[in-house]
C-alpha cells in the first residue's frame, strides 16, 4: 500500500512523475541534475524543485528526495548524482499496474 501523501505528490506534479518514470528505466544508473532535465525535457530549476523542494512552488516535504523515492549521491566534491530507490521502484510499479487510469505512467 502506498501512503496517501506520496500519491498526492505524484498526482499533483507531472514533472515528479516524469522524473520518477525516467529514473525507473535506469534503476542502477546515476544521473546529474542537468541530465535529468535534458532527458525529461524540463527546466533545470523545475527538476531541482521536484527533487529538493522549492519555496513557493514545490513543498519540501513532498519533494522526491524527502519522500524517499529518489536518493542523492555525492559523486565528487561538487557533483551530485541522483537515482531511484528501491521504494521508488516499488511505488512506480504499483502505480503503473494499479492506478493506470489515474496516472499516465509507462508499463515497467
Amino acid at each position: 500500500m502506498i501512503p496517501w501523501h506520496i500519491l498526492y505528490a505524484l498526482n499533483r506534479s507531472r514533472v515528479k512523475r516524469e522524473i520518477l518514470e525516467f529514473l525507473a528505466f535506469y534503476p542502477n544508473k546515476i544521473f546529474t541534475l542537468s541530465e535529468i532535465a535534458k532527458y525529461t525535457n524540463n527546466y533545470l530549476s523545475t527538476v531541482h524543485g521536484a527533487l529538493h523542494g522549492l519555496k513557493g512552488h514545490y513543498k519540501n516535504d513532498l519533494a522526491l528526495i524527502s519522500l524517499g523515492l529518489v536518493e542523492m549521491i555525492q559523486c565528487n566534491n561538487r557533483i551530485k548524482g541522483y537515482r531511484i530507490t528501491g521504494f521508488g521502484i516499488r511505488v512506480i510499479k504499483t502505480i503503473a499496474t494499479s492506478y493506470r487510469r489515474k496516472f499516465s505512467l509507462y508499463n515497467i
